[in-house]
């Protein structure tokens, strides 16, 4: 009997080990292969979002191209992915499915970027959607790639039917025909896309219920389909800024009271729970990363009420403990991850940015080595940059004798700058010029962005507080400690 059981249970296991290898060996069965006659002994780098609320990047495959252009790699994948790749002016985009063994694309004609295209970091890149060659009748890349020209198409001819003079009949009419069009597809992740992003038009207009499109499509019974771009597209839109959201929408302060003093997330869950009724705990575990992500690294407007930092950090490392959901973990560890990327990124001193001044001459920051730098970054064509030249206009006239304020405006071309009215804004004021390849020393993904500099050029608080954010207050004692350098 012992023995049976014995011979039992290594079966058992045999089993399970075989089931887990072939999973692995099923894994690793997608093949890419790339006709690219252009692209010769290149090296071509392919990359997905690690996920849809950090957007952090993890790299797939670099390959290398032979001598016709043409090449093949492997991914592994268990799940639908969206694949990119930047090539010159292109960036070329296809979808994964697992569950086919391989693929065949081709790249459009080469064609780089102009050297004025390469020094433009505004430049915008012309997105292409692959559609692989394949006779399958439901052949993703080719589903996607029709739906979004047939969606596209609609939202440029209809917008103001949409959004400014909202006509009910027209969307409805547009979501019958496209159901109907594709009533015979079974792809479940095209359906899904089709479904969310048909909803997501609803939302562009005056009369959209959030609330219903909150309980009724992000809750019990509907998954949460954490890798369709369509749908972590319209949550996000939905819980865009979300602990700011919510305190604008509810006028209360308890869950600012929770981050700042319980940093508990269970009941910052439960407080959502009761104003959102969202019954799922994963969904609401999802918008509290979301909400803190858009807290940590915001980029809208700094005049919006922000929540302190180190709590946050703190509900975050509790939510990697506390989870239940595998992917909830993996999403807050990449939040982690993003946020100690960029403080080692940041350096402890600032790099000696070589700027423009109004005459179209070079100065060094070094110059102000001696003294505490208010370092801010700017652009003419944000009305929040305008306004805040205005408040450093008066905190400069009141503080000059113990910080230097230096204004560098990051546009395109000088002509703001050398346009300024030197007897009305007195303090430095320069355009980035040759400087521009060091902003990512920075992280400026927003402005305007201050920093605080103190003597010899080291980086004593960054981001500093704007002057909105009360830098006046926070800043008094490092102010304080400089001794007058004016006479």
């Amino acid at each position: 009997m012992k023995k049976n059981n014995f011979l039992f249970r290594n079966n058992i296991i045999l089993l399970f080990t075989i089931l887990i290898l072939f999973r692995i060996e099923s894994i690793a069965q997608t093949t890419i292969k790339i006709q690219s006659s252009d692209y010769h002994n290149e090296t071509i780098v392919f990359w997905s979002y690690s996920d849809y609320v950090t957007f952090d990047i993890d790299t797939i495959s670099v390959v290398k191209t032979n001598e016709n252009g043409a090449f093949s790699f492997k991914i592994k994948e268990n799940k639908i992915s969206q694949i990119h790749t930047f090539l010159g002016v292109y960036h070329l985009v296809f979808y994964i499915d697992p569950s086919q063994k391989n693929y065949e694309f081709i790249f459009p004609p080469k064609k780089d970027k102009s050297k004025a295209e390469e020094l433009n970091p505004y430049f915008e890149m012309e997105l292409i959607r692959l559609v692989a060659k394949s006779e399958q009748k439901e052949e993703l890349n080719r589903l996607i790639k029709n739906f979004d020209e047939i969606y596209n198409d609609f939202l440029i001819r209809k917008y103001d039917s949409i959004v400014h003079y909202p006509q009910f009949k027209v969307v409805s009419k547009f979501e019958t025909k496209i159901n109907n069009y594709y009533s015979e597809v079974n792809q479940m992740y095209f359906k899904n896309y089709i479904f969310y992003k048909l909803n997501e038009i609803k939302f562009y207009g005056p009369n959209r219920d959030r609330n219903y499109m909150v309980t009724n499509y992000f809750d019990n019974p509907y998954p949460i389909l954490y890798y369709n771009v369509a749908y972590m597209n319209l949550f996000n839109i939905l819980f865009e800024d979300y602990f700011v959201q919510y305190n604008n929408r509810f006028e209360v302060e308890e869950l600012e009271n929770l981050i700042q003093y319980s940093r508990s997330p269970s009941k910052i869950k439960e407080l959502i729970k009761s104003k959102e009724r969202i019954q799922s705990d994963e969904i609401l575990e999802l918008v509290i990363l979301k909400g803190i992500h858009d807290e940590l690294f915001h980029s809208k407007p700094k005049y919006l009420k922000r929540f302190p930092r180190p709590q946050l950090h703190l509900i975050l490392d509790s939510m990697v403990i506390l989870t239940q959901h595998a992917e909830i973990k993996k999403i807050a560890n990449q939040i982690i991850k993003k946020k100690e990327t960029i403080l080692n990124k940041l350096p402890e001193k600032v790099p000696n940015l070589i700027l423009t001044n109004r005459e179209g001459k070079e100065e060094e920051l070094y110059q102000y080595h001696d003294k505490l730098i208010y370092l801010n970054f700017m652009r003419s064509d944000l009305h929040n940059c305008i306004e805040d030249m205005d408040r450093l206009k008066a905190f400069y006239s009141e503080h000059e004798k113990n910080i230097e304020v230096v204004t560098v405006f990051t546009d395109e071309t000088i002509d703001f700058v050398s346009k300024i009215d030197t007897t009305i804004y007195k303090w430095p004021i320069y355009h980035i010029g040759k400087s521009r390849n060091l902003l990512e020393n920075f992280n400026l993904i927003t402005w305007p962005q201050y920093h605080l500099i103190g003597k010899e050029g080291k980086i004593m608080l960054t981001p500093a507080p704007s002057l909105q954010e009360g830098f006046e207050i926070k800043v008094l004692s490092f102010i304080a400690k400089e001794p007058d350098k004016k006479p």
